[in-house]
């Protein structure tokens, strides 16, 4: 397959790369579309300090399952989904207050997890215990549903305000 990893800024490669496999609490996606961000942008210029090269870059990811962990449940292959970007930790103070914006055990995909500038990628086990893994309705395009986090992003901002 092929991915888009990022080394150092200004050096992102499109490489080849073996399908990821995936431990049993863990699913693989099949890539059908991924935006890039302003901070994808802003990484490829400048670098992140979150981010531990190489690394496969890409957080607004959408795609179809292709492969399900044996302890995985409530998700076939076959369907549509979309993954979060930031990945709250879950059992922090703030987590389990429902702030899970606002955990400090934050990760991301596409920064400490490869992400979706690939053909497949592996939605980690942190993404299904917070219920980030999200479904696409009928009717909404791969395209439509990766940009659900920036619109998401801008919800919550309004939501604060």
């Amino acid at each position: 397959m092929k991915v888009l990893r990022f080394y150092a800024p200004g050096d992102v490669r499109v490489e080849d790369a073996p399908v990821p496999q995936i431990a049993s609490n863990e699913v693989l996606l099949r890539v059908r579309n991924c935006s890039t961000c302003g901070t994808d942008v802003k990484i490829f210029h400048n670098g992140h300090q979150n981010i531990t090269p190489p690394r496969v870059m890409g957080h607004e990811v959408a795609g179809e399952v292709a492969e399900v962990g044996a302890d995985v449940t409530g998700w076939s292959v076959g369907d549509r989904a979309q993954v979060i970007a930031a990945v709250p930790c879950g059992e922090c103070y703030e987590c389990k207050k429902g702030w899970m914006a606002v955990c400090a055990n934050q990760t991301s995909i596409g920064y400490q997890y490869d992400g979706g500038f690939a053909e497949y990628m592996v939605v980690p086990h942190a993404v299904l215990k917070v219920d980030g893994l999200n479904r696409i309705p009928e009717g909404v395009g791969f395209d439509e549903a990766s940009a659900a986090e920036p619109f998401a992003c801008a919800i919550n901002a309004q939501e604060l305000l």
